[in-house]
């Protein structure tokens, strides 16, 4: 909850697209602990209504985890499909 929240927070100007979608995410952990798939459903929840209108607009999506003890971060590239 606290993850989704800071992410509308932090994007609130953002417009929602429409249509399908191709996401990419890019997650750079900073620890080894965490599985990307548990990630991937986090990500695209907080993105929900954000980013785009709902997640059954997702019809391509690419994810890679890399390690950066010290810049963790999550990058997403979200565009039309």
């Amino acid at each position: 909850r606290a993850y989704k929240l800071l992410v509308q927070t932090e994007h609130r100007t953002l417009r929602p697209l429409e249509g399908p979608l191709a996401v990419s995410i890019r997650w750079y952990r900073g620890r080894r602990a965490g599985d990307l798939d548990n990630r991937a459903k986090v990500t695209l929840d907080a993105l929900n209504g954000v980013a785009f209108l709902d997640d059954s607009q997702i019809v391509e999506l690419h994810m890679w985890r890399a390690e950066d003890k010290t810049n963790p971060r999550v990058e997403v590239t979200v565009e039309a499909a």
